[in-house]
């Protein structure tokens, strides 16, 4: 039992560590996508888009004060999106991380 155990906690923290290295990966590559995608007018938008690390995550943001409204528009102006669509491009290149980082901790 002590032997299966001591699998067991290899496995979770072996998960822990290549999940945070995991959404790293993805959210540096997601911020990159989003930069290409974002619209630019004085590049203010595009600077402030970048990857942070959060807890054991990690996400996407932009620092920009006028990026929720590029992304979904206001009364006066249409939305342009940049992060919904890097989000749904990075979903599959995301899963395949996932899968990769599990399969060399599980093996």
């Amino acid at each position: 039992m002590k032997r299966l155990e001591k699998k067991l906690l290899a496995w979770e923290e072996g998960m822990e560590r290549v999940s945070a290295e995991t959404f790293w990966t993805a959210a540096q590559r997601g911020a990159e996508l989003a930069r290409r995608m974002a619209p630019v007018d004085s590049g203010e938008l595009r600077g402030g888009i970048r990857a942070i690390r959060e807890g054991g995550g990690a996400a996407v943001v932009s620092t920009a004060p006028h990026a929720a409204m590029v992304e979904y528009g206001t009364v006066k102006s249409a939305a342009q999106p940049y992060m919904l669509p890097m989000a749904q491009e990075m979903r599959a290149e995301f899963a395949e991380l996932a899968r990769t980082a599990a399969k060399e901790v599980l093996v």
